[in-house]
């Protein structure tokens, strides 16, 4: 029970790291009261996204109150496996920042191209084309371990599905249509949620280093 209580601590806080991270580089970057979905955002992505996130983070509230409301979706997952949950967790948060502080003021949480905003190609952008997906993937795995819930992790899983299927193509649409041939020359030398490991050197582009 005592470590039951623990990964509830555990999630709690790092969701609210999470949350806290994510108004603080909205208003840095002056869109905090932007809309989180634009004309460009694919319909079916807001029809099956908007439920299946609200169900994913109603399903993680349920478990942080009380464990035993989601005992139906147990699994039995060693103690070990669940602490190494956490740590994915944390990496997974350091990850996220150091993308926002790579990002800066180009950071925009809908699918637009301001003015002001340039290719990033530094930082884990070097090796990645979306490595907040990324970290969100490897946030999302943590929780499952950590929870230890199939249902959390079923629906996680969707979640991530329906940005791999629906919203990504649309992003890289974009970003082709706003950059051009740099983005696809970009896109030769990076993997789109994980590196190029056929690549022996990460991209670089002098412009925005």
């Amino acid at each position: 029970m005592l470590n039951e209580t623990i990964f509830q601590i555990i999630l709690a806080a790092a969701l609210a790291v999470l949350a806290i991270m994510r108004i603080y580089y909205r208003v840095k970057s002056g869109v905090f009261r932007e809309s989180q979905f634009t004309e460009r955002e694919s319909n079916w992505f807001l029809v099956l996204g908007i439920p299946t996130s609200l169900t994913w983070l109603g399903s993680l509230l349920v478990w942080i109150i009380n464990p035993e409301w989601m005992k139906w979706s147990a699994l039995n997952f060693p103690v070990g496996l669940r602490w190494s949950g956490a740590g994915l967790m944390v990496f997974a948060l350091a990850a996220w920042g150091w993308v926002h502080h790579s990002l800066g003021k180009n950071f925009s949480p809908t699918l637009v191209v301001r003015e002001h905003h340039q290719l990033i190609t530094h930082g884990l952008y070097r090796w990645v084309r979306h490595p907040m997906y990324s970290a969100f993937f490897l946030f999302e795995l943590g929780i499952c371990l950590l929870t230890a819930s199939w249902f959390i992790g079923l629906i996680g899983t969707l979640l991530i599905l329906l940005i791999v299927v629906l919203r990504i193509p649309e992003e890289e649409a974009m970003m082709i249509e706003t950059f051009g041939g740099q983005y696809r020359e970009y896109m030769k030398h990076t993997g789109r949620l994980i590196p190029h490991f056929t690549h022996r050197q990460a991209f670089s582009n002098p412009e925005s280093l």
